[in-house]
């Protein structure tokens, strides 16, 4: 998990207020546990993963949340009316050290969806479908972590460089040739992966998938 997002979680569900909306541990759990499941359970992965390989992954999420393994939705009963914009964050341990991470996958929606019916499409969708990675393989779940984002605030912006790094996430949207163009950082993307402004809109620019010469 990341602590981001359980710094300060309700401890059994969502605050009353959507300005005070928190993800929770229960929600990163459940992300894994959608995770694992669908590894264990392709044609390909049942095929190639050894039975040390499954106990080093089920040993990692712990025998206290197993239970998440046959879990059809976040244990949040709140959450289950709960309508909101998410995304879901995937980092993986980078080098020998357990404190540095780089990003392995992020895909949310702006829309705001269900979380109890929604929450694990979009753990798979940015573990296996981010474009700018390749699919999460099971053997890489032991050094990963995760992070659910629920939006809720939004505020628009002068130009492209009106934001700061570190306290907003940004949105994108443009048309070229008559193709639509979109995407989104969350808060932190910026300032973990340590880039500048211009560094940062040129990355979400190739998250949209648009593939030409960018000009400054």
């Amino acid at each position: 998990m990341s602590p981001r997002d359980s710094e300060n979680p309700e401890s059994n569900g969502l605050a009353e207020s959507k300005n005070e909306l928190r993800a929770t541990e229960d929600m990163c759990h459940y992300c894994f546990a959608v995770l694992v499941h669908h590894s264990l359970c392709s044609e390909q992965n049942r095929l190639s993963t050894t039975s040390s390989s499954i106990k080093t992954i089920e040993s990692y999420i712990g025998e206290n949340h197993k239970s998440f393994l046959v879990s059809s939705s976040p244990s949040n009963s709140n959450a289950n009316t709960f309508e909101c914009p998410l995304f879901v964050t995937w980092d993986k341990q980078s080098g020998k050290s357990d404190r540095h991470y780089a990003l392995r996958g992020c895909i949310g929606t702006l829309s705001p969806k269900r979380l109890t019916n929604h929450l694990g499409d979009y753990a798979l969708t940015s573990a296996l479908h981010d474009t700018r990675f390749n699919p999460i393989s099971i053997s890489e779940i032991p050094k990963l972590r995760v992070a659910v984002s629920l939006l809720v605030n939004y505020e628009s912006c002068d130009h492209c460089y009106d934001w700061i790094i570190g306290t907003h996430g940004i949105i994108i949207k443009f048309i070229h040739d008559s193709k639509q163009y979109s995407a989104t950082f969350l808060p932190e993307v910026a300032s973990e992966q340590g880039w500048d402004q211009a560094t940062t809109i040129s990355s979400l620019v190739r998250k949209a998938g648009f593939t030409s010469i960018v000009v400054s």
